[in-house]
């Protein structure tokens, strides 16, 4: 097949492995198919339009472009091929929430085929049109590679793990509703909840930007922790078209910016709040690496149950003596280990090889393809070559202007 991958990862220096490991699934899992990945943090050049691909595949950092302004109208010019073109289109949407109204047009504009919503209970308030036309398939915020597997296959003893307890996460905005608050302010009450008895140092946990770890730092720091703080992973706000979204930023910034309690008088007084929850990368990472989930009540697209597969804490932590005293009982602690990670590998959807074949196999059921000769076969690996020898030097050249920007801006 010949296929396209759009997406918008970033700077390679710092995208997440989770992130990465999903965007590329196909093209690292499926090396037999004629590939173009465009990060479209640059402009795609115009001799791509006119391909014939079998298969584009809209990835969740591509379509999270959505959420800025000026980044949507750039997606509406741009990929306005998208229309007309006569591949099957696969989405893989995320944080469907936030601009979710935006979401959806883009996507019947598109003429997509086929959605993986990480949300399938709530596909049919989400896409209240597109649903109506369009395949829509429950997907994961993250896949199983093998190497992971392989990785983990003897995760570190509990007894030679450095951090008793360990965390990371980053401040969300206010139109994420108490869900979105909730991943920032459990780390302040769980340290400042904290029994007498807990040394900490034994205690890695922050929310700041700064100590954020990317790649295998993220997968190593992972491993060094004993347990791991965990929320639902998602918002309990249905912001169609960005309009909390914009205030929220306003009312976080500058000097004058309030807090989420005067900001839920102003903006959500009578509003219904209903949680866009899901499992997360996270939870599949520590459940492979052994890691106890230390975790507040959530459906984690049920695959993670209370007590069994992860340790309950209250939201205000009122019970953290408890999780203590639990996590000193060895026989308990193996068995949530076993539970948690044989749940992850049982379900076979969570495999990236395996959710690759499905796209792949959607798309070549989707539509009659005709053969490439070997005249079209050596127009199309020309076209590859001809992006790389483009792309490759501008890339190089953007990230490392962007990098030089960062660091003045920094200093």
């Amino acid at each position: 097949m010949r296929i396209l991958i759009l997406h918008r990862l970033g700077d390679p220096r710092t995208v997440r492995e989770s992130v990465r490991a999903l965007e590329l699934m196909i093209p690292e899992c499926y090396k037999q198919h004629a590939y173009i990945i465009h990060d479209a943090s640059l402009p795609v050049p115009e001799f791509i339009k006119d391909i014939q691909f079998d298969l584009i595949v809209l990835g969740p950092t591509f379509l999270a472009a959505r959420c800025n302004d000026r980044l949507l109208d750039a997606l509406r010019n741009s990929y306005d091929f998208l229309r007309g073109a006569d591949a099957c289109k696969v989405a893989l949407p995320q944080d469907e929430y936030d601009c979710t109204g935006y979401l959806e047009n883009l996507l019947l504009e598109w003429g997509v085929n086929l959605v993986y919503t990480v949300l399938p209970s709530h596909a049919h308030l989400l896409y209240p049109r597109l649903s109506r036309c369009t395949e829509v398939r429950r997907g994961y915020t993250g896949y199983i590679d093998n190497s992971w597997i392989d990785q983990w296959k003897e995760p570190k003893a509990m007894n030679q793990r450095k951090i008793r307890v360990s965390y990371r996460a980053r401040q969300l905005s206010y139109n994420f509703g108490e869900l979105g608050q909730l991943k920032t302010e459990i780390a302040a009450k769980f340290k400042n909840s904290l029994p007498t008895w807990i040394p900490r140092e034994s205690i890695d946990i922050s929310t700041h930007s700064s100590d954020t770890l990317y790649g295998d730092r993220w997968h190593k720091f992972l491993e060094d922790s004993q347990s791991c703080l965990v929320t639902p992973s998602g918002s309990s706000i249905l912001d169609k078209y960005g309009y909390l979204r914009g205030f929220a930023h306003e009312c976080q910034k500058g000097e004058n910016q309030i807090d989420y309690f005067n900001f839920k008088e102003i903006c959500l007084l009578g509003q219904q709040e209903i949680r866009f929850s899901a499992l997360s990368p996270r939870n599949i990472e520590a459940a492979l690496a052994n890691t106890i989930q230390i975790g507040t009540f959530g459906d984690y697209s049920d695959l993670m149950n209370p007590g069994r597969d992860y340790i309950l804490l209250n939201e205000d932590c009122s019970n953290i003596s408890q999780v203590f005293e639990v996590m000193d009982d060895k026989t308990y602690i193996e068995r949530v280990q076993k539970n948690c990670k044989d749940n992850m590998l049982s379900e076979p959807r969570l495999r990236r090889k395996n959710m690759a074949h499905e796209i792949l196999e959607f798309a070549g059921a989707s539509r009659h393809r005709v053969a490439l000769d070997d005249g079209s076969k050596a127009e199309f690996k020309s076209a590859i070559s001809r992006y790389s020898n483009i792309m490759h030097k501008k890339y190089k050249l953007y990230w490392a202007l962007r990098r030089s920007t960062q660091r003045l801006l920094n200093n």
